[in-house]
């Protein structure tokens, strides 16, 4: 007997995986890669900056409004993390996503078994370990960093778009704060803020190919590299994209490779829990594998 969410079924509002040893949490890692304040960036000495100019902000219209703008994505991937000190760890997953419906994350560390399966929709994480035999439901709103860790966040992050932080959609008003600087080795959009500040690079192709965000006073440094680039219907998709930290408790690399992902072919998004499964918090289920390591 199982019980089966199938997310035709939730309403309409309506990170965790986790490998140990070959388990780390991926979600986790997702969070981590964004979920601290008071982040400052550091503006070099022979920045251009300026207001986009009307082309400019036509560009950066396109990378918030059009870019990635995919009904699905379905794909194998490939994990690799990449500890600071510590052995490196790869294993395959699939992800399946529905534009701002949900997002459903698979992890098969042993020869194509399932260890851990998530599920996040617009208000809630569901996690299920196979290993345990366990699950943790959590209402996204009450996590600690809930303006990070979204279901619109992770779409941006995974389809290669530029992102307003909290604006699920941004106004022509909120896109008009962003500046423009220009550099010899790329120019890049950024969003000031009174606590923190992003860079969206751009590369000499043109490409949205890295994110960075820095805390110069703490000297934390967080960084998303895209690369491979593959034409799609809804423009260049990067089928690499690397996080790396530098300066945080837990420094580390990680990248995810997408493998001939589908882009416009409906999934199956059926979400299962065996009933003989017992219930725990999200922290509990953490526990759990942290113990493994």
């Amino acid at each position: 007997m199982f019980m089966n969410l199938n997310f035709q079924t939730f309403p309409p509002h309506s990170h965790t995986v986790l490998f140990s040893g070959k388990v780390i949490s991926i979600f986790k890692i997702l969070s981590l890669v964004l979920a601290f304040s008071g982040v400052v960036g550091c503006r070099s000495s022979k920045d251009v900056v300026k207001k986009p100019s009307e082309s400019e902000f036509k560009r950066l219209d396109r990378l918030v409004y059009e870019h990635g703008n995919f009904e699905y994505l379905s794909s194998k991937v490939d994990f690799k993390f990449m500890p600071k000190a510590g052995v490196s760890a790869g294993m395959r997953g699939t992800i399946k996503l529905r534009r701002d419906s949900c997002l459903i994350l698979s992890v098969q560390p042993f020869a194509g078994i399932e260890a851990v399966k998530c599920l996040i929709r617009k208000d809630s994480i569901f996690i299920v370990s196979r290993l345990h035999q366990t699950y943790a439901v959590e209402d996204l709103s009450v996590l600690k960093g809930s303006l990070y860790m979204n279901l619109e966040l992770l779409q941006s992050i995974l389809f290669n778009r530029i992102f307003v932080l909290g604006k699920t959609n941004p106004t022509p008003k909120d896109l008009s704060k962003f500046e423009w600087h220009k550099q010899k080795d790329g120019n890049y959009f950024r969003w000031p803020n009174e606590d923190y500040i992003f860079d969206f690079c751009l590369n000499k192709e043109d490409q949205y190919s890295d994110f960075k965000a820095s805390n110069p006073e703490k000297q934390q440094k967080i960084q998303i590299t895209y690369s491979l680039f593959q034409d799609e219907t809804a423009g260049e998709m990067p089928y690499r994209i690397l996080f790396s930290t530098d300066g945080l408790k837990n420094a580390f690399k990680f990248q995810l490779t997408y493998l001939k992902p589908d882009f416009e072919i409906p999934a199956d998004f059926r979400f299962e829990i065996p009933s003989k499964y017992k219930k725990e918090t999200t922290a509990e289920l953490i526990k759990r594998f942290q113990k493994m390591l």
